[in-house]
């Protein structure tokens, strides 16, 4: 089904939810990310599928601690379904380290995302985050 584009200030605020969501990630400020879901948002993740903000914290919370990641969104597309559901289409690349690690970092991912948001009368906010890999990273 084909979708309005989203006017300018919706797209920023989609747009930003979805930029949050990754810098919280890569800051280990997992908290904010968890704020970023609606209270019964899904993240399908590794093969799981995390519902509410309970599970989603709790597998933030099991990060390995000496892993820094860094998350690059690229090709953001905002497709604005009624008033207050949107779909952000978007790219992104992921880069992993491991506390002392000495060798160049290369892509860990490559893959094509689709956020579904909702706004709750007040901001915009993450109700279903899905991906698939898009092509191998460079070390694969």
């Amino acid at each position: 089904m084909k979708h309005a584009t989203a006017p300018g200030d919706v797209t920023a605020a989609c747009t930003s939810v979805v930029a949050g969501f990754f810098e919280a990630l890569d800051l280990r400020n997992h908290e904010s990310a968890v704020a970023l879901f609606t209270p019964d948002g899904i993240w399908e993740r590794n093969g799981t599928h995390l519902k509410g903000r309970t599970a989603i914290a709790q597998a933030l919370a099991e990060r390995p601690a000496g892993r820094t990641t860094f998350h690059l969104v690229a090709n953001p597309l905002v497709s604005l379904q009624d008033a207050s559901h949107a779909e952000v289409r978007f790219f992104l690349v992921a880069y992993e380290a491991n506390k002392g690690l000495v060798e160049p970092i290369a892509p860990s991912a490559i893959r094509r995302c689709v956020d579904r948001l909702e706004f709750d009368g007040e901001r915009w906010r993450i109700a279903h985050k899905s991906s698939q890999p898009h092509m191998p990273p460079a070390s694969v």
